[in-house]
């Protein structure tokens, strides 16, 4: 039985069997990045990064296949300076370049079939001497860094080094605007201070702070320390070692707080796949009459975050392989690419089964959507305790919409499907744009049943229900024919 929703007297909807999805063209030539160095010599070593830049497509399921859309394509020039990316979609892509001692290129746009050749200098140095501020003798292994951005030039400056024993350092390839140094050493507070660009060396001066706190991170369920959780807190900065300890030294004391006995340091935990924590340690002001000793915070617990594991099947009920998988909070346009970029994505194996180690950061529900083209789109809610998920993929309906009266001849259409299983009506799950025809209409493949909203810019929006559903007679309240 065929469904309708008529959007006039004489227009309707109508569903029929779905049809294949269009596939973004993929350009037959690489694009060939070529690296020299100010005498024209290759660079090698030089990583080459490749980002497509946001677009706008017809269909939004098609984001997936535009190859580095949703992760950056990164390639290391060899003896040659050359590197070539291949399989590119027929869009514009932006191109950075970085290489240790030089001044990094990024936003140089190229287009596959291209030839760029991207020049690399090894740009200025900044030299400097970092000293104990009460002994005035050199703090040793200080970790000295380099940042900074000329959006102007299209240059970026990312150098790092380490004092000598004379803590004294050079830091190499930075280019000609003003950089921000920052400074850290064991029992010595962060910080941080502009360096302008016609400044080539300076002293920096660190006062020690024999404050800090000690302690071990370990996941509660296995009681296995874990290794890489990053601490901060105080001014200072921490990763826990392989046993899961951690040293956080050189807390400084807030003003206002001078005449205090203790005061408290709010400690942050972070760690991929894992819940992040926080800690609350007293710690003593007066240390001038101490050596260096940290409070003990004990044993930190971070909780795993659950892995979302499942399978993806087609409407036959087999697993579909290849298939591009998005794990976004509740209420993210996965139709964005900047907001594809800020999720989970992942694609299913052979036999359709996926798996995503960790999901995002944000609290809250989460939407799981699966974006193939060739078949409706498919979105579940997953909850926090939420872990074998099964998705399964339909055919969806072909549409076609009308709207009455000549102005709306000719004009762009844009469809947006709506809600899911457990999501909310207000969840872009995908985006479509059309271009009407003579007669008003245009036509979508592959529309799942439900909400979907209908807007003509400049002439108004219409939410409405599409499916097995009774007829439905609308038309656009802002219609000006």
């Amino acid at each position: 039985m065929r469904s309708t929703t008529r959007l006039s007297k004489d227009d309707e909807v109508v569903a029929s069997a779905p049809a294949d999805a269009a596939r973004v063209p993929i350009h037959p030539d690489p694009l060939r990045v070529v690296l020299l160095d100010e005498g024209g010599a290759p660079v090698t070593g030089a990583r080459v990064t490749l980002e497509a830049r946001q677009i706008v497509l017809e269909d939004s399921l098609l984001l997936g296949d535009v190859p580095g859309l949703l992760e950056a394509l990164v390639e290391v020039t060899l003896g040659d300076g050359e590197v070539c990316f291949d399989d590119l979609a027929e869009v514009t892509y932006r191109v950075a370049v970085a290489r240790e001692g030089h001044v990094g290129r990024i936003g140089i746009e190229a287009r596959p079939g291209e030839d760029l050749v991207v020049t690399l200098r090894e740009g200025r140095s900044v030299s400097g001497q970092v000293i104990d501020g009460d002994t005035n003798e050199p703090v040793v292994g200080a970790m000295v860094r380099a940042q900074g951005i000329d959006w102007r030039h299209r240059e970026v400056s990312d150098a790092a080094a380490r004092t000598d024993a004379d803590g004294r350092f050079v830091l190499l390839g930075l280019g000609d605007h003003a950089v921000e140094l920052r400074v850290t050493a064991p029992w010595y507070p962060a910080f941080a201070l502009d360096l302008p660009p016609d400044v080539p060396s300076s002293v920096l001066v660190m006062r020690r702070v024999p404050r800090g706190v000690a302690g071990r991170v370990i996941e509660p369920t296995s009681e296995k320390p874990i290794e890489g959780v990053r601490v901060r807190g105080g001014g200072g900065e921490a990763v826990t070692d392989t046993e899961g300890n951690f040293l956080l030294m050189g807390i400084a004391v807030p003003a206002g707080q001078e005449h205090e006995r203790t005061m408290p340091v709010a400690i942050q935990f972070e760690a991929d796949g894992y819940e992040s924590a926080s800690f609350s340690a007293q710690v003593p002001v007066d240390v001038s009459s101490c050596k260096a000793h940290p409070v003990d915070a004990g044993t930190i617990e971070l909780a795993s975050r659950r892995a979302v594991t499942g399978i993806l099947l087609d409407p036959e009920g087999h697993g579909l392989a290849g298939a591009l998988l998005v794990l976004a909070p509740a209420g993210s346009n996965v139709t964005v690419p900047g907001v594809l970029r800020t999720c989970v994505t992942t694609r299913t194996e052979v036999d359709g089964r996926f798996r995503f180690p960790c999901r995002p950061t944000t609290p809250g529900a989460l939407h799981l959507s699966a974006l193939v083209p060739g078949f409706a789109a498919a979105v579940r809610a997953v909850g926090a305790s939420d872990s074998g998920v099964t998705l399964r993929l339909q055919h969806g309906l072909d549409v076609t919409f009308a709207v009455p009266g000549p102005g709306a001849a000719h004009r762009t259409v844009i469809l947006d499907e709506r809600g899911a299983d457990g999501a909310g009506e207000r969840s872009t799950v995908r985006r479509r744009s059309g271009r009407s025809d003579a007669h008003g209409r245009v036509a979508f493949q592959g529309l799942r049943p439900g909400h979907v909203r209908v807007s003509m810019p400049g002439v108004g929006v219409k939410d409405l229900e599409v499916g097995a559903s009774s007829p439905l007679d609308i038309t656009f309240a802002s219609s000006k024919w």
